[in-house]
Parts: C-alpha cells; structure tokens; sequence
C-alpha cells in the first residue's frame, strides 16, 4: 500500500468514525431547534404501531396505523429493535441513526467505484459532517432508514459487473425502499428518466434490467399477496386521507403555488453550499447538452453522475406537485446533491472558462442555465401584494415579461450576437449573483445558528457580554474572509478546495455545536414521568404520541381532519387527554386550541394533573409545553 493510500484510508476512518459519533451521541437529548418541529407528533406517529405490538401484542388497537400501512418495514424494523433493547427515545432513535451512518459508508463505497477515491472522501465528508443530515439521522423519522435502501440499491446496481445477482438483489433493495416509506413513490419519475439515459448510453445489458425487475417485483408480490390484499380497505383509506387534500393540490392555482413552493423551499438555505455545487454540476451537465446534444452529453456523462441528476430531477418533479413539502422529504435530495457536489469538486467547472470566447456556439437553453436561471427564479418568487394576489394577471404578467426579456438575450448570444465585451460582463455579472447569492444565504445560517447560543439584536446594546459579541464579530468576520477568498479563486477560474471545505465545515460544525455542546433532556424527562404516571390499564386520547412512548398506556391518536378515532370518548371512555399549550415556541390560551384537540366532551370534567416543558433554547425557552388533564364523567 503506497503513502497515499494508507493516508486516504486513514482518512476515511476517521470521517466515518466521526460521522457515527455525532449520530449516536446524546442520542436521548432533545432534537435539535434547527430540525423542523414535526417531531413532537411523528416520532411517536411511526413508532405506534410497533409500540403497540410491544406492549399489547397487537399492531392494530385503534383507526390510525400510518407506520403499519404507509412504512410496514421501518415498523417491522423498530419493532424488532424494540424486542431486542427495550422501549425509549434511544431506541427509537437508533434505527435511523445506525441507517444513516451505514448511508455514509455506501455513499463512500458507491463514489469510490463510480469516480474515484478522491472524490468519494469529499462526498464523505459533505454528508458525513452535514448537520441537516445528522439531526434526521438522530430523530425518528423514516426518511434517514429510506434513503440508507436507495443508497443501497445504487451501490449494488453499481456492482452488477462483478456477479448479475447485484443487478436482482439492487432490484430487491429498491423495492425495499418503497416499502420502509410509501413517499418513496416520488423515485419513480426518476427511475423512468434513468431507464431513459441508460437505453441512450447503451450501458445496461437486458439481462440486468430483468433481474432488477424481477427482483423488485418479487418483493412487491410478496408484499401485495400477504399484507395489502387482507387489508386492502384500511390500506387504502388511511393512505387516501393521508394524501386527500394534504399531499395532492387540487385545481391549476394549487399546482403553481406547489410548484413556487419547492422553487422557494426554506432547504436550500439550510444547505446553501451543498445547492451551488449542484447547480453548477446541473448547469454543466446542461451546457453540454446544449453544445453537444442531448445524445452525446447523456453518454459523455459520467454514469453515476447522471444517474443522480436523473433521480434528482424526477424527484424534485414529483414533490412540485405535492402540496405537503416538509423539510424531511429533501432528505433524499441532499443524498443525491452531495454525489452530483462531490463529482463537480473532482472534475472542477473548467469548461466555464470557455463561455466567454466570442466563437463559443451552444443553444439558448445553455446560454439561459448559464446566465439567467438564478434571476428568472427570484422573479419568479417575488410577491408584491399592492398588486393584487400572487396567482393575479397583474402580478404573472410583469414576472413573464421580464423572463421573456431574458430569453430573448439567450436566444441573441445562441445566434452569436452581443460584443465580446457584453459576453463577459454578462458572465461576470452572473458569477457575482451565483456567489452573492450563496454567500448572504450562508451567513443568514450563521446569524440564525448563532442565536441558539444565546446572540440577537440586544448582543449590541450597552452592557451586552463583551464575549458574545467578540464571538459573533469573528464568526461573521471568519466567514466574510471565507467567501472573499472563494470569490477570488472563482475569478481567477480554479477551485480553492480546501477553502470550500474549510467554508462548508466551519458553518455545519457552528450549526453541530449548538446542539452537541448544550444537550438538554427534557422529552426523555417527560417519557419517563409519564411512564412511572400512568399505568397499562390507562388509555389517553392526544394528537401528541411522542412523550408518551416509554409509557405502557394505551395511546389513541384522534384527529377528527383525517377521520381517525373521532368516537373515541364514546367508544373508550378515556381516563386522559394530552393537548399541546405551546406548539414551536407560540403559546395558546385553552380557548384558543385547535377544535378537535381540546375541549373534551361535555360530559367530561377535565382537571390539570400535570405539564412539561419541552426542548427549551436559550432566548425564546422551551419550544412546546405539554399538559395532561384526568377525564371524569360528570
């Protein structure tokens, strides 16, 4: 083994020894105030089922079954590990924090055969040392077990030159995946555009298409026969009131306002790096296709590489026409824009340098992605209500001239028209929005991350620690140089590798810090006062589950929206109820809660027995207060 070698092994110890600490440290503590707060109601949402074979031995006790009939092998998964250690938060939490480490590993084996060592120790890195990835790795969502099976599935169809049984057994992982979350669904538009890119490329021999089918079909059979069927009626309902309403637009205006939604996504700010270099692998991809054609830049692309942008896309189509975006369903998204980032680093942008030749011929298509797709996207999401509502002619009319205005400048620079000076002022000017852009959205993360440690506007006033702010002076300081340096090594046309990692892992770790350096405990400390509180013979009706795992009671999750349990205070007579007074630091006076959380039925005399606060932070204190009040019938 050369030095090299041994140095780069060394390497990817340690990343991957690191990666694993972050996901199982303190894994009891409470979430993250960074991670979207859904994980007060769906920790426990997708652990009911499994909770409810644990202590009961029975999957089904009441209406709502979402982990059982929409993610059957994460619930059979938790279930077993349930078995094995018992019932807590750690528990829970375990099965999406071993998932993601192990998306680690697969990321780096995977990027390692398809591109190179190199490049698979930066994708290592990206998403090994992403904080977004780690706090969802560290809760109990489905989406960190999802995406471990859809980067097992890519790394065993990259294996299928060694044996044809990888082509069926990558078949049978992505199946897999489909069945850990029924949302995997949204990888179809993709998988169809990556059948449509191999049959061009001409790489895939008929017999490995046919095992990967018959594979996934196998365990879609099996699945079909012995689950779906004997349950088809409940199967159906509760995925249909899932989507009803929630998941699907309904009209034309619905369909843009989803479609302006993904575009506007709060996610990309959360990973602002990881999204410019995912562009710019996008845009190359794009430009070459525009010089070239689409035949030959499909084959001249690297085969993982255009996988990824494949599956991307197709993802990306299929959640635009969602109208439920949570920031977990972009988990997968970050999976794919760290294999496209890490091939962009290795490859470096060098063919941009040859936009600026005046004898440069491509179509408009590249000359728009080039020049004007950050633009037509920020006209696109401006909003100026004294003009009307957002979906008005009055608004879209404007917004539709100025893009057509830009069109037309592309189709004139496809035509070669413009001077040469124009040419490069244009892409000059480009290049200044792209990094400006992604350099305010990152120090935004940073001011953002920075108030969890305690600094806000106040940190300026008379009599503020002269430590918080010497810590925000040099943090904005330090990034402010970072984004400097990078704008020049951008401008003299090279990649400053060390400096764009230096930038990505200074703004994920101040994100790490703020909640691996001050865990708090209180949802475990709850889970545990509630567990000694109530007994086996207790049912509680709550909308809230997660405080509630460790405890024996029988959880009945009611939601009259959905139409689940609406008849539980007749059909159980309930001892308890367990409302949510502060949902994501916004407090709600009894009065004011939502009508089918509170009040109980008239014939019920609720009293207040006890209350929690919940995944405090140091300005705005905790993030939800939980009460439980005794039901007595009058």
């Amino acid at each position: 083994m050369t030095d090299i070698a041994k140095r780069r092994a060394l390497a990817i110890c340690v990343i991957l020894a690191a990666a694993l600490l972050l996901r199982v440290i303190n894994l009891d503590a409470d979430p993250s105030p960074l991670i979207n707060r859904d994980f007060i109601t769906d920790e426990g949402w997708w652990a009911h089922n499994a909770r409810n074979a644990f202590f009961y031995g029975q999957w089904r006790i009441d209406e709502y079954n979402q982990g059982l009939y929409s993610a059957y092998l994460y619930t059979a998964l938790l279930y077993f590990t349930f078995k094995l250690f018992g019932i807590t938060l750690m528990t829970l939490r375990a099965l999406s924090s071993l998932g993601g480490w192990l998306t680690v590993v697969l990321l780096f084996l995977l990027v390692r055969r398809d591109i190179s060592t190199r490049a698979a120790l930066l994708a290592s890195v990206l998403l090994g040392f992403s904080n977004l990835h780690i706090i969802y790795s560290r809760t109990g969502f489905v989406e960190s077990t999802m995406v471990f099976f859809m980067a097992l599935a890519l790394w065993l169809w990259s294996m299928r030159s060694e044996h044809y049984l990888f082509a069926s057994l990558s078949g049978i992982a992505f199946a897999l995946t489909l069945l850990t979350k029924i949302t995997a669904i949204y990888f179809l538009p993709g998988l169809a555009l990556v059948t449509l890119a191999v049959s061009i490329r001409r790489s895939v021999r008929r017999r490995d298409a046919v095992l990967f089918l018959t594979g996934g079909c196998v365990v879609g059979a099996v699945y079909a026969i012995f689950f779906v069927v004997p349950n088809l009626d409940d199967w159906l309902r509760l995925n249909m009131s899932l989507g009803s309403g929630a998941e699907w637009p309904t009209g034309f205006s619905g369909r843009i306002q989803s479609v302006l939604k993904l575009l506007g996504s709060t996610f990309y700010a959360q990973a602002p790096l990881l999204t410019a270099l995912s562009l710019v692998s996008l845009c190359l991809l794009v430009v070459n296709a525009a010089r070239d054609g689409a035949i030959k830049a499909i084959r001249n692309a690297g085969e993982l590489e255009i996988t990824s942008a494949m599956l991307l896309i197709g993802y990306l189509l299929s959640l635009s026409f969602t109208v439920y975006q949570p920031e977990r369903r972009f988990l997968p998204i970050l999976f794919l824009m760290v294999i496209l980032s890490a091939a962009v680093l290795e490859k470096g942008w060098a063919l941009f340098q040859q936009l600026a030749n005046p004898h440069y011929q491509m179509s408009a298509i590249g000359w728009f992605a080039v020049l004007f797709v950050l633009p037509a996207l920020g006209i696109l999401e401006l909003r100026w209500r004294a003009l009307g509502p957002d979906l008005s002619l009055r608004i879209w009319l404007p917004k539709l001239i100025l893009i057509g205005g830009l069109i037309a400048v592309a189709v004139a620079f496809s035509r070669g028209l413009g001077g040469k000076r124009f040419r490069r002022n244009m892409l000059a000017t480009s290049g200044l929005i792209f990094i400006l852009l992604f350099s305010v959205l990152s120090l935004g993360l940073v001011y953002k991350t920075l108030s969890l440690w305690g600094l806000d506007r106040d940190v300026w006033k008379p009599g503020a620690f002269v430590d918080h702010k010497l810590l925000l002076m040099c943090a904005t300081a330090i990034l402010i140089c970072i984004v400097a340096i990078i704008s020049v090594a951008v401008r003299a046309r090279r990649i400053s590798l060390p400096l764009l990692l230096g930038s990505f892992l200074f703004i994920e770790g101040i994100q790490i810090s703020t909640w691996l350096l001050q865990p708090t405990y209180t949802l475990k400390e709850a889970n545990q006062s509630l567990a000694s509180m109530l007994t086996r013979d207790d049912t509680i009706v709550t909308y809230y589950e997660t405080p509630l795992l460790s405890s024996a009671a029988k959880v009945i999750c009611r939601s009259v929206r959905r139409g689940f349990n609406t008849d539980v205070f007749e059909k159980s007579d309930p001892e308890y109820i367990l409302i949510l007074r502060m949902d994501n630091w916004k407090d709600y006076a009894l009065e004011d809660m939502p009508p089918e959380e509170w009040p109980p039925p008239a014939r019920f005399v609720p009293a207040r027995i006890a209350g929690f606060d919940l995944c405090p932070s140091r300005l705005r204190g905790p993030r939800f207060i939980v009460e439980l009040y005794s039901l007595s019938p009058r």
